[in-house]
């Protein structure tokens, strides 16, 4: 056996090279300006919350293509943004009558 001193791992795995550095350099800078300047939910449209009366409207809209849980779904959040929202409770009914509706035919 060898006397001498054991041997050291490199300083530097061979990842962090100056070429792989280099090119992570290179690849953070291209995938910089893909992304956008803002982060997730800073935009205007992210704060806004639709009103009640468009919650109802998409709900109107949902049981007109007959998709009557969703459209439930819709009213439920609509009633619990604004448990006074008098369209909300029409719209429940409306739903309820057109299952009805859908359970005779069926």
């Amino acid at each position: 056996m060898p006397a001498g001193p054991p041997a050291r791992p490199p300083a530097h795995p061979p990842t962090h090279t100056h070429a792989g550095l280099k090119e992570a350099t290179r690849t953070a800078w291209r995938n910089r300006a893909r992304t956008p300047p803002h982060r997730v939910g800073d935009s205007d449209a992210a704060k806004k919350t639709a009103s009640p009366d468009a919650i109802v409207d998409k709900a109107e809209e949902m049981i007109g293509q007959g998709q009557l849980e969703l459209a439930d779904k819709f009213c439920d959040r609509a009633l619990e943004m604004d448990p006074t929202c008098v369209r909300s409770l029409e719209c429940k009914v409306r739903r309820g009558s057109r299952a009805a509706e859908q359970r005779a035919a069926g």
